[in-house]
């Protein structure tokens, strides 16, 4: 059984860190591609700004959190069903 809160924050946590990286190469100059594809999904709301990369970074953690906890909950139901064991 999968702990749900703690999948759905380390979930959150990942997610955010990776739309964080996204701006940060952007910001840099290094690459835009990772921000573009995040760009697509948010509609415009993660630029390439400190801004950009804080609210990038809030909507990333939430988003994560949401999709985590509906996983978790669903392979905890699946785990517990008795025609699979």
């Amino acid at each position: 059984m999968l702990s749900i809160k703690g999948f759905a924050v380390a979930l959150g946590v990942v997610w955010a860190l990776f739309a964080g990286w996204a701006v940060v190469i952007a910001l840099l100059g290094i690459g835009m591609v990772p921000h573009d594809l995040l760009s697509q999904f948010y509609f415009g709301w993660i630029s390439p700004t400190i801004g950009g990369l804080i609210l990038g970074m809030v909507l990333a953690f939430i988003d994560g959190f949401v999709i985590g906890l509906i996983f978790a909950w669903i392979h905890n139901k699946m785990a517990s069903c008795s025609c699979c064991k």
